[in-house]
């Protein structure tokens, strides 16, 4: 279980932050809770307001899963532009503490953006720097975004490498045919390993 809302900021006392730029050959970074937004140098021609505004995920859309929960959701806005020339980044600071202590830093954690047309959450690459505990996305757009990890999960890798499975073991254990969370996840590991075997060889991609 869970919500989305345990480690990002407080939407509802949170108006947000809005700063107006003007266009520098440098680049520009404004920066509202545990999110900051870089811009890079010429990208502006005139001046712009940069808008950050907290936001609870599952309010803008439902999430594709449950029991995540959040390292911070935003809405964030560049005067009335959403598509760029240039790539901007994003970047979430975010407490390790707070993270699995059952997985990898970085692993078990998700950047979706919401997709107007399609009007769903849709999965975004980042990279993380463990180093300096933040995760960093490379993008062209500006929407809602929003950041999410699993609290207590560890994970499994199939035997065949296709998929990663993650389990919380805290969860009562489903069905009476494993033993253990880790056999559960074995299980599951090898169903979708013959299942992806199957869909390939028929074509699909």
């Amino acid at each position: 279980g869970g919500g989305d809302d345990y480690v990002g900021p407080a939407p509802a006392n949170d108006t947000g932050l809005q700063v107006v730029l003007e266009p520098k050959v440098t680049a520009q970074t404004v920066s509202h809770d545990n999110l900051s937004l870089t811009l890079p140098g010429g990208l502006l021609t005139d001046v712009a307001t940069v808008s950050i505004v907290p936001k609870q995920a599952s309010a803008i859309s439902p999430m594709p899963t449950t029991g995540m929960q959040s390292l911070g959701t935003f809405e964030v806005k560049l005067g009335n532009t959403s598509q760029f020339a240039q790539n901007l980044t994003l970047e979430w600071s975010y407490d390790p503490t707070k993270l699995s202590p059952d997985l990898p830093e970085g692993k078990g954690i998700v950047v979706c953006y919401y997709d107007e047309t399609l009007q769903r959450w849709v999965e975004a690459p980042f990279t993380v720097d463990t180093e300096q505990n933040k995760l960093m996305v490379s993008t062209d757009h500006l929407s809602a975004w929003t950041a999410l990890f699993w609290p207590y999960h560890a994970s499994m890798p199939s035997q065949k490498k296709y998929f990663e499975v993650y389990y919380n073991s805290r969860s009562q254990l489903p069905g009476k045919d494993s033993s253990s969370w880790t056999d559960f996840a074995t299980m599951v590991g090898n169903d979708l390993d013959t299942a992806y075997e199957k869909y390939a060889a028929m074509g699909f991609t």
